[in-house]
C-alpha cells in the first residue's frame, strides 16, 4: 500500500466535534486514545473496548456505548495530547461513497432522529416527505463543512490527519480484521471483538441503486480531502483504501495538549501564549474561542489587545457559519469586555439559539436577553431597533406583543432606568457632602423636627 504524507500548506481549520475536542475517547486507566468517526463502526469499537476493560477489572459492565456516563472507561480530555508519544492513537475511516450513503439511509430514510434529521430539515424547510439521495447531496454541498452533522461531515474535519499522528487507522472495508488486530495490540492475544451494530445499513450493497453520474461528482467535490488525505480512490469500484497517511509532526498536537493543561490549571497567561502560537498550525473558531476564554480572565491592557485580535478572527469566521454555541458565547463575552455591549448581547442571543439540544429555560433566557438588548437600543433613541429586538421573533416570523405595547414597555423601562440612576447618583452626592473648598449653602434646606421651625420661617 502506497503511503502519502498527511499535512497541508498553512493552518488546518478545526471545529468540534473532532480529535481536538469532543471527539476524543481516551481510556481513563490505559494509555490509548480513540478518535471517534461516526458511521465507521464506532458503536462496535466502543463496546469492544469497554468489554475488554471490564474483563481486566478496569471498568464496570458495558452499557449503551453512546449514552455517556461516569461508568464509561473513556474521557474526553484534550490534555492527553501533550504526551502523545506515550499513547496508542487510532481511528477508523471509510470510503466516502459508502459513508455518506450509510448516513443517508440511517438518519434520513430509516430513523429521522430530531437531533440529526430534525435540525437538517428545519434548516432547509423540509417537510415529512421522502428526500431523494441526490437532493440530500445537493443540500450537503451548499452547507459549510463545519455546519454539517458529524454523520456526514467530511472525515478529515473529524479525524484531522494533518495534525494527529495516528499509530493505526483502520478501515471499514476490512473492519473485522482491523478491529481484531487493534484489540490484540492493546489488550493482548486473547481479546475478543464485541459486536454492537444497531445502526448498520450495509450501504456498500446499495451503491449501484443510489449512485449516478451526478451523485458521484457531488461526493467527489464534497469529500475531496477525504479521498486525498485518507487514501481512497475516486473510482467507486475501488472501495478499499489504496494509500495510508504518513503521521505528521507531533509538535502542534503536543502544544495543543499543553495549552489545555495550562488553561485547566488557571494559568491563563501561559495558556494564551500557547494558543496564540498555535495559530501557525490551527485556524478556526475552536482555537479562537479557547484563546478568548483565557484572555477574558486577564483584565489588563495586553489582554485587551489580544481580545480585539481574537474578535477580529471570529468576526471573519462566524458570519460564514463556522462555529457553535460555545464559540458565540466567548465571542459575546469578549465583545462585552471591549465595551461593545449591544454587539455582545446580540452574539449571546445567537449562542443560546444554537444550543443543541436546547437547555432548560432557553426561551426564558432569550426573552431576558431580548429585553436587555431592547433597553440598550432604546437608551440610544433607536426605537424601531428596540422594537425589533423585543417584539419580533425571526424564527417564527411573528411578534409576541403588539408594537404599541412593546414601545410603551420599552420607553417606560428606559424612564425607570434613567430615574433610578439619577436617584442613585443624587444619593451618592448627598452622602459625599459638599465638595472640597465649597462652603455649605446657609440657605439650603435643613432637617427639622416637630415643634421646631427653620430660621427662614421666622
Amino acid at each position: 500500500m502506497v503511503q502519502i504524507a498527511a499535512g497541508s500548506a498553512g493552518p488546518v481549520r478545526v471545529t468540534r466535534p473532532s480529535g481536538l475536542r469532543d471527539g476524543i475517547l481516551a481510556s481513563r486507566r490505559l494509555r490509548y486514545i480513540y478518535v471517534q468517526n461516526p458511521k465507521c463502526g464506532s458503536s462496535t469499537i466502543r463496546h469492544s473496548l469497554w468489554t475488554a476493560e471490564h474483563a481486566l477489572g478496569l471498568a464496570g459492565p458495558p452499557g449503551v456505548p453512546h449514552v455517556y456516563s461516569d461508568d464509561q472507561p473513556f474521557i474526553d480530555d484534550p490534555r492527553r495530547w501533550e504526551r502523545v508519544e506515550d499513547e496508542y492513537v487510532f481511528t477508523f475511516a471509510r470510503n466516502p461513497y459508502a459513508r455518506v450513503l450509510s448516513a443517508y439511509l440511517n438518519k434520513v430514510v430509516k430513523h429521522r432522529d430530531p437531533l440529526v434529521w430534525g435540525i437538517f430539515a428545519a434548516r432547509y424547510g423540509l417537510g415529512d416527505g421522502p428526500l431523494a439521495f441526490g437532493d440530500f447531496l445537493r443540500l450537503v454541498a451548499r452547507t459549510p463543512p463545519d455546519e454539517l452533522d458529524p454523520h456526514w461531515r467530511p472525515q478529515c474535519k473529524l479525524l484531522i490527519p494533518d495534525l494527529i499522528p495516528y499509530d493505526f487507522i483502520g478501515s471499514m472495508e476490512t473492519f473485522e480484521v482491523d478491529l481484531r488486530r487493534l484489540m490484540r495490540c492493546i489488550f493482548g492475544p486473547n481479546s475478543e471483538v464485541a459486536t454492537h451494530a444497531p445502526h448498520r445499513t450495509d450501504a456498500v450493497e446499495f451503491l449501484t441503486q443510489h449512485y449516478g453520474k451526478e451523485q458521484l461528482e457531488l461526493v467527489q467535490r464534497i469529500y475531496q480531502d477525504d479521498f486525498t488525505l485518507l487514501g481512497y480512490s475516486p473510482d467507486p469500484a475501488q472501495q478499499t483504501r489504496v494509500r495510508t497517511p504518513v503521521p505528521p509532526n507531533p509538535d502542534p498536537i503536543r502544544r495543543w495538549g499543553r495549552a489545555w493543561r495550562l488553561a485547566e490549571g488557571l494559568e491563563f497567561a501561559d495558556a494564551a501564549a500557547e494558543f496564540e502560537a498555535l495559530r501557525a498550525w490551527i485556524a478556526g473558531p475552536l482555537l479562537e474561542e479557547r484563546l478568548l476564554r483565557c484572555l477574558c480572565e486577564l483584565p489588563n491592557a495586553s489582554a485587551k489587545q489580544g481580545l480585539a485580535r481574537g474578535v477580529r478572527h471570529l468576526e471573519e469566521a462566524l458570519p460564514r457559519g463556522y462555529g457553535d454555541a460555545i464559540s458565540w458565547k466567548w465571542y459575546a463575552r469578549a465583545l462585552t469586555l471591549l465595551g461593545r455591549r449591544e454587539d455582545g448581547l446580540t452574539a449571546m442571543i445567537e449562542s443560546v439559539r444554537r444550543r443543541q439540544p436546547p437547555a432548560a429555560g432557553t426561551q426564558a433566557r432569550l426573552r431576558r436577553l431580548a429585553w436587555q438588548l431592547a433597553l440598550v437600543r432604546a437608551s440610544k433613541g433607536r426605537r424601531s431597533d428596540a422594537l425589533a429586538a423585543l417584539g419580533h421573533n425571526p424564527r417564527q416570523g411573528e411578534c409576541d406583543i403588539s408594537q404599541a405595547q412593546a414601545l410603551s414597555l420599552v420607553e417606560r423601562s428606559v424612564i425607570r432606568l434613567v430615574a433610578s440612576t439619577a436617584v442613585a447618583l443624587g444619593a451618592r452626592r448627598r452622602d459625599a457632602g459638599p465638595a472640597p473648598g465649597v462652603p455649605e449653602d446657609p440657605d439650603g434646606p435643613r432637617a427639622t423636627t416637630s415643634g421646631q421651625k427653620s430660621h427662614s420661617s421666622r
